[in-house]
């Protein structure tokens, strides 16, 4: 039975669920006042084992609601920040090629052409953000395939299928989850129909290649029937192909084709580029310089995944580079940063040493390697002993690719633990594909937890949970 807590006693948690949605204060006295099983969410049909595969780790019971404001906030962030970023490296590039190629250790001449190469067409995008004071702030950006969110659609059975979950739905409101696997068919297709990449009333070949190191074949098969019921949702026929082997492929005049079928749209999840090590890979990117397919991982919109952006964004945010509706979206969703090897730092409207400043105010700080996934060798201040701390200053100052971040503490929400609610700090994950917000689900720790050091990440013991939109549609929907 899941315990009775005092809800207004967590004053300050239910003031963070309200703002994300009245119904989610709703949803917990519900929990509470039916004493309900409310257990882990039932991964014993096939479809789960496969599921816990693919995600192997724990799904919190508890899911989160959002109102339509905050949906909107999560879609202006996610929507703006990858292409203000994307505008600042390539405003970098064109005024100092060599620095720039220095700086991201690149090849100067890849990037030009991928430039060129319309990079961000199907830019497939996930951002980390802390909620703190009632806004939202970019952790960081991760770009490319491999982002999660593909087993949403999964989930959202599981919980629908979860009698408290579905009575109070029932009963209090509509509600419904929106799946980023459907939202990256649609808006890949629609980004190449705008292109004129594909016609409305053609196909569109997307390939994807596959690690079988990685990927069982069970899960395979089971991936490939969820990716062609999606796309057969889509107004363009989309026809998904899953390869093992780059060596599939096939290469006449710039264009790339398996079998009989051009390909439209190059996907690789599991993997990145190594350039020059395959023949097959120089012929795709020679596609790709074409144009004449779609490449989400590309040696361009790669570059947006490093951290240290961030901190160049915020350095850049009154630049006349951008407008003032940029500049408002810097300073809504951007905290301050700086590259670890910058010497001085602002910071309070004062000029001051960085080692010094980290070293005096480790709580308000947060050391991060610019590229790294998973949260590895990030360092929290506040949860650093002194000793562990300045030894991590000293490395990060004296090496290149390092991050400084502000430290935002995240506002407090309620996660299900075994028998009870407990409240949690989370960290959201919203989705961005081609440029459009498509959906967000949430990592959650308990606050009393201290195994994270600071690092909110399913590596560490974090649960995940889904966020459902506030609708005015009649039933709870996929």
């Amino acid at each position: 039975m899941t315990s009775l807590i005092d809800l207004e006693s967590h004053t300050d948690v239910l003031d963070t669920l309200d703002k994300l949605s009245k119904k989610n204060r709703e949803l917990c006295a519900y929990v509470n006042a039916s004493k309900a099983r409310f257990d882990r969410l039932n991964l014993g049909s096939k479809e789960g084992s496969i599921l816990k595969e693919l995600m192997p780790y724990e799904i919190n019971a508890l899911p989160l609601i959002i109102n339509q404001n905050i949906k909107g906030q999560l879609s202006d962030c996610v929507e703006s920040i990858p292409k203000l970023v994307a505008k600042m490296l390539i405003d970098w590039f064109e005024r100092e090629p060599n620095e720039f190629a220095k700086f991201y250790q690149v090849n100067e001449e890849i990037i030009r052409k991928a430039i060129h190469a319309n990079p961000l067409e199907v830019l497939l995008c996930r951002a980390d953000l802390t909620y703190s004071n009632g806004t939202f702030k970019v952790l960081e950006l991760n770009v490319g395939s491999n982002l999660g969110g593909w087993e949403v659609r999964f989930f959202d059975s599981l919980y629908r299928g979860a009698g408290t979950f579905s009575d109070f739905v029932q009963e209090r409101g509509n509600v419904f989850c929106r799946d980023p696997l459907s939202e990256m068919i649609k808006n890949i297709t629609c980004s190449m129909v705008e292109s004129k990449r594909i016609s409305p009333d053609g196909d569109c070949n997307i390939v994807f290649l596959c690690d079988m190191n990685i990927v069982s074949r069970q899960m395979l098969g089971f991936l490939q029937f969820e990716f062609i019921k999606v796309c057969r949702t889509s107004n363009v026929q989309v026809v998904p192909h899953f390869i093992d082997s780059i060596e599939r492929l096939t290469f006449n005049n710039n264009e790339v084709w398996l079998g009989k079928e051009k390909v439209h749209c190059f996907i690789n999840p599991f993997g990145s580029w190594e350039l020059g090590r395959l023949e097959a890979e120089s012929q795709i990117m020679e596609s790709f310089y074409a144009g004449n397919v779609a490449l989400p991982e590309n040696p361009f919109s790669l570059l947006i995944n490093d951290k240290r952006n961030l901190g160049l964004l915020w350095n850049m945010r009154d630049s006349h580079l951008f407008n003032k509706e940029e500049q408002a979206q810097i300073h809504n969703f951007i905290t301050w940063g700086a590259c670890a090897t910058s010497t001085e730092v602002e910071w309070g409207g004062e000029i001051v040493e960085l080692k010094s400043l980290l070293n005096n105010h480790k709580n308000q700080f947060v050391i991060k390697p610019g590229v790294g996934a998973q949260g590895k060798d990030v360092t929290v201040g506040k949860y650093t002993e002194k000793a562990k701390w300045q030894n991590t200053v000293a490395l990060a100052c004296r090496s290149e690719g390092y991050f400084i971040q502000a430290y935002c503490q995240p506002d407090k929400v309620f996660s299900k633990a075994s028998t009870s609610l407990i409240a949690s700090y989370p960290v959201w994950g919203a989705f961005s594909f081609s440029h459009t917000y498509s959906g967000v689900w949430v990592r959650l720790v308990k606050t009393s937890c201290s195994q994270t050091n600071g690092v909110i990440n399913t590596s560490n013991g974090a649960t995940e949970t889904l966020v459902y939109e506030e609708s005015n549609r009649s039933k709870l929907t996929v």
